[in-house]
């Protein structure tokens, strides 16, 4: 009887449903023979925006409009929910994931900038 072998993909999908993101090494992966999300076809290649990362993986969550985005860096993965999966809706996507949060640090820096006129005016 062979031991054992636990599916480290579908139980860090699993994590990051339950806690919205979680992070995992990839010598972790390694030791179990799991080395890429891809092992457990769970996950598959994406495109993701550049953020320094090495490569992208996404899985849709059924049921839902979400999805999972696994990011590879050196040392491991880091995992977050998506609250529009791109494959699903690639537009809502675009607007919630990139559009939306450059607007409010447009809104934050133009708020910072008017107070500190409005002070110097008074």
């Amino acid at each position: 009887m062979r031991g054992f072998i636990p599916d480290l993909w579908n139980e860090f999908a699993a994590e990051v449903i339950l806690h919205s993101r979680s992070t995992v090494r990839k010598d972790s992966a390694r030791d179990i023979g799991q080395s890429s999300p891809t092992d457990s076809n769970l996950f598959a290649h994406s495109v993701g925006s550049y953020r320094g990362q090495d490569d992208d993986f996404r899985s849709s969550i059924p049921g839902s409009e979400r999805s999972i985005h696994v990011v590879e860096y050196g040392a491991g993965y880091a995992a977050h929910i998506d609250q529009v999966d791109p494959h699903k809706k690639p537009a809502e996507h675009v607007f919630l994931e990139f559009v939306l949060p450059k607007i409010g640090r447009s809104m934050v820096l133009g708020g910072i900038l008017w107070y500190l006129t409005r002070r110097k005016a008074c």
